[in-house]
């Protein structure tokens, strides 16, 4: 597994080269910082260890906390003795400090500095209250009071195997590690290594993890720098284009999901509109069949009618309607007569002659006709008159009204069932009119 470096100037290198033997060690960070950015811990976290982080900054604290659920996290300042002490927030920086020289320095440099009241506690009491067991190794960065801190540590009770120390100025190359060493020396522990920024001390009782401070971090330690690291190549222009890519490629993704949406309704409408057609197809289909039907029935109607026209019933009632029309209308009869131009007179002979050989040569016809124009006296013995003068016969030849009328039913029963339907309506339908 290769090994990410995360700290700022490789000191997570140069602990795991000394201390990778070591399975779920312990470590104590004092000046914790950001828990991913130069964190000099992660790399040991995310290979099992865990340890006691503390924090003052409120920004920070709270990222650890969210990220580092296995440690300790403590909201404190460290310092040589407990109780309450103004704190230099410096946001966003790594340069927070509770030196009030150095947080003016800040100030002059034109930083922004909160000033903050928070609690302190001692390394020895944090020692006591949270430490079970062997502390692999502790670091200490507290931007320029770390003699305070190492005041407050007993290095008797506990043995840190391995110190890293800050030991310059804040944001300078000026070493400022006389201040502290001799503590660090008196304690029994051997310097081990300058990295240019910290102090490396090793226990006495550990003096074997002294060998792996012989040289700097190199090829053979297999690390790489996280992402976005200081000495990594320069990135921002390639991330810069790498998001643009995103953001493109979220606005693709989210022309396609429209362009989706419009096909499904534009699919949607085409549906619709096929069933519309096929609703329409079918009204026009059954529109087509009823007008081939009624078609068809007139076809049928017509053939009906013309059968009975040329059927032998309704030749043989033709002087009967005519009859029939000329008692009921004898005013419109007599008009349609003269529009046809010939003489009146010899139509209504010519019209009697056949109406009286018809009814003549057919008893039951006369005697219906007998039977039906009794009714009007005065009619028929006028019609009576007529058929006489047109088939010249005599009163002496001529049957009886009820006669003739009996021979006519007889004869009518004689006829299709057809044609006795249509001498029905014709007579409705004179009666009608």
């Amino acid at each position: 597994m290769t090994f990410i470096s995360y700290a700022q100037n490789f000191e997570d290198i140069m602990l795991w080269r000394a201390l990778k033997h070591v399975e779920n060690g312990f470590y104590i960070d004092v000046g914790a910082n950001d828990p991913t950015v130069d964190s000099v811990t992660l790399a040991f976290y995310e290979r099992g260890w865990r340890g006691i982080n503390v924090e003052p900054m409120r920004q920070y604290y709270d990222l650890l906390l969210a990220s580092r659920p296995r440690d300790i996290n403590l909201p404190l300042a460290v310092g040589d003795a407990p109780g309450k002490i103004t704190f230099f927030d410096v946001p966003d920086t790594g340069l927070s400090t509770m030196d009030p020289d150095i947080a003016q320095r800040h100030i002059d440099a034109g930083r922004k500095v909160i000033e903050e009241h928070i609690e302190v506690a001692t390394l020895a009491g944090i020692c006591e209250k949270y430490v079970q067991g062997p502390i692999h190794f502790l670091k200490i960065d507290v931007e320029g009071f770390e003699a305070a801190v190492l005041r407050g540590m007993d290095f008797g009770a506990w043995r840190p195997w391995i110190l890293v120390i800050e030991a310059t100025k804040p944001q300078t190359q000026v070493t400022a590690h006389d201040e502290w060493e001799h503590m660090v020396l008196g304690a029994d522990y051997r310097f081990a290594y300058f990295d240019g920024l910290n102090q490396f001390y090793v226990a006495d009782e550990h003096a074997e993890l002294l060998e792996a401070f012989k040289a700097p971090p190199n090829f053979f330690d297999e690390f790489q720098l996280r992402a976005g690291h200081y000495f990594s190549f320069p990135t921002a222009e390639a991330e810069r284009k790498l998001h643009e890519a995103e953001i493109r490629a979220v606005e693709a993704e989210v022309r396609a999901r429209n362009a989706e949406a419009e096909f499904a309704n534009a699919e949607a409408e085409a549906f619709k509109s096929r069933d519309q057609a096929e609703a329409a197809a079918a009204q026009a289909h059954a529109a087509a069949a009823h007008a081939h039907h009624v078609e068809v029935r007139l076809h049928e109607l017509n053939a009906q009618l013309i059968a009975v026209y040329a059927s032998k019933s309704w030749r043989i009632t033709r002087p009967l309607r005519g009859l029939l029309y000329l008692a009921r209308q004898p005013a419109a009869t007599i008009r349609n007569v003269r529009a046809r131009k010939p003489s009146v007179r010899s139509l209504i002979k010519r019209i009697l002659a056949r109406a009286a050989r018809a009814i003549i040569t057919r008893p039951r016809l006369k005697k219906f006709l007998d039977n039906s124009l009794a009714r009007f006296p005065g009619v028929d013995a006028r019609m009576r008159a007529l058929m006489r003068r047109a088939t010249g016969a005599t009163a002496t030849g001529v049957r009886t009204p009820e006669a003739e009328a009996q021979d006519l039913a007889h004869e009518l029963h004689k006829l299709p069932i057809s044609a006795r339907r249509v001498l029905e309506d014709l007579d409705r339908s004179v009666g009608q009119r």
